[in-house]
Formats: C-alpha cells, structure tokens, sequence
C-alpha cells in the first residue's frame, strides 16, 4: 500500500493534525498493526506448539512400523540422477561467462 500512496498520490504528503502529516500518521498505524500481530501470533503459537507436540510424539510411537519405501527412494535417486544429468549437459554448453548470464544473447524484452 505505501508504494502506491507515494508513488501516485501526495495524500501522506498533506497535514492530518496540525504539522502531522499523514506519513506519520500511517507509520504509527503500522507500529500497532504490527504489534498486534506479534501478540495474536504469540497466542495462536501456544496451541501450535501443542499440536506440534502431539504429531511428533504420534510419530515417535509409530516410528518402529514405518519402513522407507524402496519405490520412493529410487524416484529421489532417478530425480537427482535427472537433474544432475541435465545440469551437466547444459554446463558443457556454456563456454563464456557472458552466454552463462544472458542465455547467449538469446533473451529480449
């Protein structure tokens, strides 16, 4: 918002109260906002933290019977494998520093 309000207009730039501007006006506003925010956060984090609590000591009795499946192993190592392949290949296609930062020149716009 405050972008907006000083780019296209001169509303922060005109008096609210006296010599007070509505600049300062706003920043204080801000200054509560962001104060209240802190303390709803803070509150809300305590039950967070209790859910938190609960998951992980559910997965910790749980632990034993999980197994790493072998079909999700091989998909991360073939994804790895992947993008190291294609990182490679496009590496060995790179020769200057100018065609590593610009695309060869190919970009426009």
């Amino acid at each position: 918002m405050l972008p907006i309000l000083t780019s296209y207009t001169t509303i922060l730039n005109k008096s609210a109260i006296g010599s007070i501007t509505w600049t300062w006006v706003y920043v204080f506003a801000q200054f509560i906002m962001t104060w209240a925010l802190c303390m709803i956060y803070v509150r809300r984090s305590i039950k967070f933290d209790e859910l938190a609590a609960e998951i992980v000591e559910e997965n910790m009795r749980k632990g034993a019977e999980n197994k790493m499946s072998p079909i999700a192993l091989m998909l991360f190592v073939i994804i790895v494998a992947i993008t190291l392949i294609i990182t490679y290949w496009a590496a060995k296609r790179t020769n200057t520093t100018s065609e590593f930062y610009t695309a060869g020149g190919c970009l426009t716009g």
